[in-house]
C-alpha cells in the first residue's frame, strides 16, 4: 500500500454522477480540488463519499491519482458499505478513517509500540519499536540490536596521538532469546476440535521426531482450532494452522503455523547477517510456566554443544516467572549462532525461553 497523505478541511461536492463502477471523481473548478494533497510521489489520500439523499450510506475511497479536478479513486475500502451509485453533488471529503488509525504507533495492552499491517485490522504487525521482530519481512525496529559499528577514528585533537574519541555505541549490551519452549515431559497430545492459544506446544497424535510450538499470524487472533490433524508429520518444515470458517461454509482461515521443535529438544539461534557476531557476557532460561518435581539438564554452546554450559541442571528455578543465568568466560571466536539443548526433561512442566546477552559487533 502507498504511503497516506493528508491536507486539512478537504471536501468538495462532485459535479457528475459516479456509477457503482467508476473510477474517476471530478469536483467543481471551484478550488475544492486544491484543498486536497499533492500525490505527485505516488502517495494516496483516504477520502469519504457521503449524501442525505442516499441515508445512512458512506463509502470510503482511496485517491491515488489527482490530474486538476479529477481524482483516480480506488473504490470501496476499508470495508465499507458495497460501491453504489452516487448522484451529482454527492460530498467528497477527507476524514479520518480506521485504516489511517491503524497505521500509527501506539501501545497494546502489554505496553508495546506498534501498528498493525493490513486493512480492517487484518494482517501481521508490520512496524514494531524495542519489540520480537515478527514474521513479516517489512517489518522494522527502531533500537533493535545494540551493535558496536565500525566508524572511522577521530583523534580528540589535531596533535593528540593515541587519544581518540569514545565510541558511544558501547554504552549498552544487546539481549536475545530463543522461541518459546517446554523443558519438560508435561506436553499434551493434540486433539482434534480443541481450541489452541498461542505459542502453546503440543505433541502428535502420531510420533513424528518433533513436537509442535503453535505461533499466530496476529497477536490479535491467538487461537487456532481444527476438526483434522493439522498434517503433522517428520520433515521438519512448519505447518500451517487454519480455524473453520464461522459459517460453517466458506474456507478455513489461515491462523499461524506450527513450528516444529526436535525431540530431544535442541534449538539452534543465528545473529542477523549484518552481524560477525556477539561476544557473549550471559546465557540462560526463564521460567515463564512451571509444575515440575524435577529439574531439566542443559547444554549451550556455539560450534560445539555444551562449550559454554555443559550438563547443567536448571535447580536454581523453582517457580514461574524465575530466572536461572550463567556467567560466560569463553574466549576466541564471536558467537554467530548459539545453541540450546535439554539432556535430561524435566519432569512435568517448565515452560519458558532461553535467552544471551553480549556486545554485538558490525560485520
Amino acid at each position: 500500500m502507498s504511503l497516506d497523505a493528508f491536507s486539512n478541511n478537504a471536501s468538495g461536492a462532485i459535479t457528475v454522477a459516479l456509477g457503482s463502477e467508476d473510477t474517476v471523481i471530478t469536483l467543481p473548478d471551484d478550488g475544492s480540488a486544491d484543498r486536497f494533497a499533492d500525490l505527485s510521489q505516488g502517495l494516496m489520500q483516504r477520502a469519504t463519499l457521503s449524501n442525505p439523499a442516499v441515508p445512512g450510506q458512506i463509502e470510503i475511497v482511496y485517491i491515488t491519482a489527482k490530474d486538476g479536478s479529477n481524482f483516480t479513486v480506488k473504490r470501496n475500502q476499508e470495508d465499507t458499505f458495497a460501491a453504489v451509485d452516487w448522484p451529482a453533488g454527492t460530498t467528497l471529503e477527507a476524514r479520518i478513517t480506521a485504516g489511517m488509525l491503524r497505521r500509527f504507533l501506539r501501545a497494546d495492552d502489554k505496553g508495546i509500540f506498534k501498528t498493525t499491517g493490513g486493512e480492517g485490522g487484518a494482517g501481521g504487525t508490520s512496524f514494531l519499536v524495542n519489540t520480537k521482530v515478527e514474521r513479516d519481512s517489512r517489518v522494522v525496529q527502531l533500537a533493535g540490536v545494540q551493535m558496536l559499528h565500525r566508524p572511522g577514528a577521530a583523534l580528540t585533537t589535531t596533535f593528540s596521538a593515541g587519544r581518540y574519541f569514545q565510541d558511544m555505541n558501547m554504552s549498552v549490551e544487546s539481549v536475545g532469546g530463543s522461541c518459546f519452549v517446554e523443558l519438560g515431559d508435561n506436553i499434551e497430545t493434540w486433539q482434534a476440535g480443541q481450541t489452541y492459544s498461542g505459542r502453546v506446544i503440543v505433541a502428535p497424535p502420531t510420533a513424528t521426531g518433533f513436537n509442535y510450538l503453535f505461533e499466530p499470524l496476529d497477536p490479535q487472533f491467538q487461537y487456532t482450532r481444527s476438526a483434522e490433524d493439522p498434517g503433522f508429520d517428520d520433515s521438519g518444515y512448519a505447518i500451517e494452522a487454519y480455524n473453520p470458517d464461522s459459517s460453517g461454509e466458506g474456507e478455513p482461515v489461515l491462523t499461524g503455523q506450527w513450528l516444529p521443535l526436535t525431540i530431544p529438544l535442541a534449538v539452534e539461534l543465528n545473529l542477523p547477517s549484518v552481524a560477525a557476531g556477539v561476544a557473549l557476557t550471559e546465557v540462560g532460561f526463564i521460567c515463564y510456566e512451571y509444575d515440575a518435581t524435577t529439574a531439566p539438564v542443559i547444554s549451550i554452546g556455539l560450534e560445539a554443544d555444551g562449550d559454554l554450559v555443559s550438563a547443567q541442571a536448571l535447580s536454581g528455578i523453582s517457580g514461574e516467572k524465575q530466572i536461572q543465568r550463567f556467567a560466560v568466560t569463553h574466549s576466541g571466536a564471536l558467537a554467530g549462532k548459539i545453541m540450546f539443548k535439554v539432556d535430561t526433561p524435566a519432569t512435568g512442566r517448565f515452560y519458558g525461553r532461553f535467552y544471551w546477552r553480549g556486545m554485538v559487533f558490525d560485520q
